[in-house]
């Protein structure tokens, strides 16, 4: 069976959910991006895996938003916790409200990046935040599509690819199905991410088991924070890494472009349509817009409703948040990834270096590193003696 190629490939892991005689693998390449691999000796021609990949998608499933919405969630510790206003809680928590069922990224077997389902509120602070590493999928699609059928809510949170995926691996709407999708920039892969991790852990002598992106504790809203926590070696005594070199190296090649997965650099998600019935991001640019908005230091998300199912949950919605009408031209303004994909740098092509034991991560310290971090320390004092 001919699957996409490695340069259109999102490594959804939608053709291995499908294929029921199990002939289709995901396993990674080099750089540590997932792709299937089949097995030709069990494989049976039927099709299944083919239909279901984004690749080879109904440009139809892209619509234009119904409405558009500068937002935060009202509940300021889950706004603080959250990497911008806190959204994602409120449509998760309205499901499980529902006795739904609630998927979304979140660290599995010490810090790598799966697909989960939870069914407790408390459990939700496990798919919050940003985590700028292509998840595995597992069973996910499988699971969701076993949840329906026992007409069961579900609100499945993911990249614009993994949601349309999903869509094309149930083969039918379920009108208790909530799909949310992001803005998104591009996904390395876990396997990039462990090689920074490594370097921290042996710079700083620890065995890092926590990490969150963009730590609103560090430098408030933005995204060039990054945090972990690990046991000290040898001690049992945990210490905080609140700014590292080798992780703020991570965000900036990231942010550059520098690592994404090869099929990111086309992605024909990058555009203002939408597949999925709620999109979320960062509203950046947000002051421009609402200049006498207060509180914008504590993140705001853009909210885009794109069906019809979507905008029935608005005015539960709107108990628990602050919601502005704003135009998604204005939004798609400062956000350029609403516009066109990620631009692939000429810089991409020396990722194998990472590997290799070039210095890679000293390449990608961002310029103002040692400003920043001196203004992180100055903040943490003034914050202090206040």
């Amino acid at each position: 069976m001919k699957l996409a190629d490695t340069s259109s490939c999102c490594g959804c892991g939608a053709c291995s959910n499908i294929c029921a005689k199990k002939a289709i693998q995901m396993q990674s390449d080099e750089e540590g991006f997932l792709y299937p691999v089949v097995n030709e000796d069990l494989c049976v021609d039927c099709g299944l895996c083919v239909s279901v990949c984004p690749a080879n998608m109904d440009k139809e499933i892209l619509r234009q938003p119904i409405s558009s919405y500068a937002a935060w969630n009202k509940d300021e510790n889950v706004r603080f916790e959250s990497s911008s206003g806190g959204m994602y809680s409120v449509l998760a928590e309205n499901i499980l409200d529902r006795g739904g069922v609630v998927y979304g990224a979140a660290w599995k077997d010490g810090l790598k990046l799966s697909h989960v389902g939870v069914e407790r509120k408390e459990q939700l602070g496990s798919l919050r935040g940003s985590k700028y590493i292509q998840s595995d999928m597992g069973n996910c699609y499988s699971e969701i599509q076993n949840h329906l059928r026992k007409d069961r809510w579900v609100c499945f949170c993911g990249t614009p690819c993994q949601v349309a995926a999903l869509q094309l691996f149930l083969r039918k709407e379920y009108d208790k199905l909530v799909t949310v999708d992001f803005v998104c920039h591009g996904v390395p892969s876990q396997k990039v991410f462990d090689a920074f991790l490594s370097d921290e852990e042996t710079r700083k002598g620890v065995k890092v088991d926590r990490y969150k992106f963009r730590d609103k504790r560090v430098n408030g809203w933005s995204c060039t924070s990054t945090t972990s926590s690990g046991l000290v070696m040898g001690s049992g005594k945990r210490k905080d890494i609140m700014y590292d070199i080798a992780m703020s190296s991570y965000m900036n090649a990231f942010l550059l472009g520098k690592m994404s997965r090869t099929s990111c650099y086309s992605c024909a998600f990058s555009q203002k349509k939408r597949c999925s019935d709620f999109t979320l991001g960062d509203y950046w640019g947000v002051r421009n817009v609402f200049p006498q908005m207060q509180d914008v230091a504590k993140g705001v998300s853009m909210l885009f409703v794109n069906t019809e199912k979507a905008h029935s949950f608005m005015d539960q919605i709107a108990e628990k948040s602050e919601l502005i009408k704003s135009s998604v031209d204005e939004i798609a303004a400062y956000n350029a990834n609403l516009n066109q994909p990620t631009h692939r740098p000429q810089s991409r092509n020396n990722l194998k270096s990472l590997f290799l034991g070039q210095d890679y991560i000293k390449e990608n310290i961002p310029s103002t590193y040692n400003r920043d971090l001196l203004k992180f320390y100055i903040k943490r004092l003034l914050r202090f003696y206040k």
